[in-house]
């Protein structure tokens, strides 16, 4: 199952566009056009049988309440955690029902208070079959509490530094890279450090993953901002939106539908105000 949470008011969030490169605009306009492009995410996904429960946020100063998975992630031993997060802002996405009852609960989230932040599977991307936690460092990703969620989880933990055309730090892991069954889509471009890339390729290598590259642009296009799930009948599917998904070349689309099929959905108002894509709409719940 899977986890949405529509948002009371969208807009672009002034307490993350500084350290988000990829918020285009403080428009805040587009609320009604954001809001259809989340109606027909969930259609389409009932329509490929993938099963999402919806939550409804109350409150009209959490715009980003529409990224889930940057607060909080599901484990396979119905455990959750909880992440400590940048803006201030963002910290009342955590006042809302979850659509589970967790086992145990490890929250990390009052290290916000000594300005220390991990934001979930924003600044995580799990490998979930080769237990590692894949990190790139910045204002948003600590290090420190990143080896301590690995513990806790008993994962891995994998370090790399990205940045943007302008030398700064990418704000969230999930927009570099997505692993899913089999293959790793990542933009080896941002990675300055020829060490830190060979590193990287060794380990998706040691894990038998296709490495699928794509450029700075694709990544800007959030063509790194994937997420692969399996619906009711067991099909995989790897859901992107239309932006990424327009950006590829026929040889990277068809390597990856050689490992499942592709779902491009159109959330380009979601994209422009929030900065983040559809991987970042949906928390996965094991």
């Amino acid at each position: 199952m899977f986890w949405m949470v529509k948002p009371a008011l969208f807009f672009s969030n002034p307490q993350t566009a500084s350290s988000n490169s990829f918020q285009k605009t403080f428009d805040s306009n587009l609320h009604e056009q954001a809001m259809l492009e989340f109606d027909r995410m969930v259609d389409l996904l009932a329509l490929n049988k993938v099963s999402v429960f919806i939550s409804q946020s109350k409150d009209e100063k959490a715009p980003d309440a529409i990224f889930p998975n940057n607060w909080i992630s599901f484990h396979h031993d119905k455990s959750i955690v909880k992440y400590p997060m940048m803006a201030e802002n963002r910290r009342r996405e955590r006042n809302i029902d979850l659509p589970i009852s967790p086992d145990h609960v490890v929250d990390f989230s009052s290290f916000e208070n000594e300005g220390i932040y991990l934001e979930g599977t924003g600044s995580i991307v799990f490998d979930h079959i080769h237990r590692k936690a894949y990190a790139s460092e910045s204002v948003r990703t600590d290090f420190s509490l990143l080896s301590m969620v690995c513990d806790e989880l008993n994962y891995t933990p994998v370090q790399f530094s990205a940045v943007d055309y302008k030398g700064l730090a990418i704000y969230h892991t999930n927009v570099i890279m997505h692993i899913g069954n089999g293959y790793v889509v990542i933009a080896l471009d941002a990675i300055s450090s020829l060490e830190e890339r060979a590193f990287l390729v060794d380990s998706f290598t040691a894990d038998g993953l296709e490495i699928i590259m794509i450029s700075l642009e694709q990544m800007n296009s959030f063509a790194g901002n994937m997420l692969q799930i399996i619906n009711e009948e067991g099909e995989k599917i790897t859901i992107c939106s239309m932006t990424a998904f327009d950006s590829l070349s026929l040889d990277q689309v068809e390597l990856l539908q050689s490992h499942s099929s592709l779902l491009p959905i159109d959330v380009r108002a979601i994209e422009l105000l929030g900065g983040g894509s559809v991987r970042c709409m949906i928390a996965e719940i094991f």
